[in-house]
């Protein structure tokens, strides 16, 4: 009987215990929105050239902002994460400039869809269009096909 008694009040006492940690316990799993930063860096990143450098910051869930310079340009844009992660797949909004000083060829804007699996691997496809060209230098199309490939570190 007293094993039985000592047994009830043990298993009484732990839950108890344990409910207060369930109560008060905040939450966090890696959907939840921290101020998150990652550093990209490959082919097409940047400025769509054959290789760039790319950093992008989360100011508010779902959404950050990047800046990228490639080879022989430089790029913004504006993205909306589907989780409210860095490492999370994402719509973005980017303009890009080809070409510096002389050698500028033409700017463009357009949307890009980037996947970005759990570790590492960047992927994305987009359509840019030509929103100012050099008067000196004749392209065949007003769109450009974007496109990128490379690795991303979380900070």
């Amino acid at each position: 009987m007293r094993k039985l008694i000592l047994a009830f009040v043990f298993f009484a006492f732990g839950f108890g215990a344990n409910a207060q940690n369930y109560i008060y316990l905040e939450k966090h799993n890696k959907w939840d929105f921290v101020r998150e930063t990652a550093i990209s860096t490959g082919i097409g990143i940047g400025d769509n050239s054959a290789f760039g450098v790319e950093m992008q910051t989360m100011f508010f869930p779902r959404w950050s902002g990047q800046l990228g310079v490639g080879i022989n340009g430089f790029s913004g844009g504006i993205n909306y994460h589907f989780f409210p992660t860095i490492t999370s797949p994402y719509i973005s909004l980017q303009a890009w400039q080809k070409g510096f000083g002389t050698n500028y060829k033409a700017a463009y804007a357009g949307p890009m869809f980037v996947y970005r699996a759990n570790k590492l691997l960047q992927v994305g496809l987009g359509l840019g269009y030509q929103i100012h060209k050099n008067p000196e230098i004749e392209f065949p199309s007003k769109y450009v096909l974007m496109f990128n490939l490379g690795i991303y570190l979380p900070l």
